[in-house]
Order: C-alpha cells, then structure tokens, then sequence
C-alpha cells in the first residue's frame, strides 16, 4: 500500500493529464494570482465570444454544445 506522500506525490503527477486536474489546477491558479478571485470567476462565466455576439459575421465557427463545469 501507498503511504500519503507518495499517493499524493503519484496523485499529482498525473493530474495535468486529466480534464478534471486541469481544471482543478486553472482554479486554484485563478484564486491564488487573481486580485479579485470571485470577480475573476464572474467575468470569465460572463464572458460573450464574437460568434455569439456576431453570429453572421463568423458563419464556419461552430459553438460548442456543453459548457465547462
């Protein structure tokens, strides 16, 4: 059996390589380097891409049917 630092170590080797590491690791940079995390947060769900805004003006572009959790 794995003791806890090396579980943790193993753990967090492997957890850029995984969607939900990745994720993981984007929040908690976003908290820790942002000046306002939950503002931050906010303007990033916020966020409106040009095809939206400006349907016509990129016909090839395709939206994305899921969003990220």
């Amino acid at each position: 059996m794995l003791d806890g630092k090396t579980a943790k170590a193993a753990k967090a080797t492997v957890t850029p390589f995984t969607e939900s590491g990745r994720d993981r690791l984007v929040g908690e940079t976003l908290r820790n380097r942002a000046a306002d995390p939950d503002t931050t947060i906010k303007s990033i769900d916020d966020y409106t891409i040009a095809s939206e805004t400006f349907p016509t003006q990129t016909p090839d572009f395709r939206l994305p049917t899921g969003k990220a959790s």
